[in-house]
């Protein structure tokens, strides 16, 4: 069983600090995190998994004023979304730590992650032993959770209006900010995976995995011109459900809000603190509890 797994460096600074900024989002190893500039989705330190992938199909229609997605060559797309239940942290997929849905076969399938990872100096602890989702950790550097999808880039979750799911906790950040950013990828805001192996900062940096992005940078992968649709979602110590539909994400570049038909990563970043990422950083203490994350029919 193979997942791509997301490299959170590159996801969580590009993801947060624009998402604060411009909503910028990006594409990575993964594709629970590929965004506009810097991913979705979703998509802190770590290095990239694999870039490899078998089965499925590239071929899809749909997106941005209609184009075919056809996605980068091996490119592949997971089957259609039907379940409306994405984790609610109960099932047999808990591990404790981490969750996944889906049967890993023939349905929808894939799970969680938090970046940073624990061996980062400031990592987000997750737990599941509760029955929910609790992250916590202080937080000095760019920091988020969300999905990944297994063996594939893109699903069609187009028989859904959007998602829902509770959330509470504390996010005393500098700014004062009690909010999460909730980012939903869509293929017409993601860089193509060919744009970005194209352009590495590295020579050496292992190949992004084929994807279905469509929008090519102004200038470089973190200039705003390719972001992924994202919503503010205020949180209290009280938990509280959102429901969340896909017109109420907003700000995506070149495409405004999200393509069911095309989704790519769901994401959600905690505050950036000042300095984030480096030794300076103005920490702070995140505690954040999620659950009973689904598809709206």
């Amino acid at each position: 069983m193979t997942f791509f797994r997301v490299n959170h460096r590159v996801l969580g600074a590009a993801v947060i600090a624009s998402w604060g900024a411009v909503g910028c989002v990006s594409s990575s190893d993964n594709n629970a995190a590929t965004g506009g500039t810097s991913s979705t989705g979703g998509t802190s330190s770590t290095s990239g998994g694999t870039s490899t992938s078998s089965g499925g199909t590239s071929t899809t229609s749909g997106g941005a004023g209609g184009a075919a997605a056809t996605g980068e060559p091996g490119a592949v797309a997971c089957p259609k979304a039907t379940e409306a239940l994405l984790v609610d942290f109960t099932t047999p997929g808990s591990t404790g730590t981490d969750a996944t849905f889906g049967d890993f076969t023939a349905t929808f399938s894939g799970g969680t992650f938090a970046f940073p990872p624990t061996s980062a100096t400031y990592p987000l602890t997750s737990d599941t032993t509760g029955g929910n989702w609790h992250l916590t950790g202080m937080v000095g550097d760019y920091s988020g959770f969300g999905f990944f999808f297994n063996n594939c880039t893109k699903v069609d979750a187009s028989m859904f209006s959007g998602i829902t799911f509770t959330v509470s906790g504390t996010l005393p950040a500098p700014s004062g900010a009690n909010t999460l950013t909730f980012a939903v990828g869509t293929a017409g805001d993601d860089i193509p995976s060919s744009w970005l192996n194209a352009h590495k900062t590295n020579a050496t940096d292992a190949d992004k995995t084929p994807n279905f992005g469509r929008c090519t940078p102004a200038a470089s992968q973190y200039d705003g011109s390719c972001a992924a649709p994202s919503k503010s979602i205020p949180i209290t110590t009280t938990p509280t459900t959102v429901t969340v539909k896909w017109a109420d994400l907003s700000g995506g570049k070149p495409q405004g809000t999200v393509n069911p038909a095309e989704i790519t990563s769901i994401t959600w970043a905690l505050p950036a603190p000042a300095g984030a990422g480096t030794a300076t950083a103005t920490t702070y203490a995140a505690d954040v509890t999620i659950d009973n994350i689904m598809f709206i029919p």
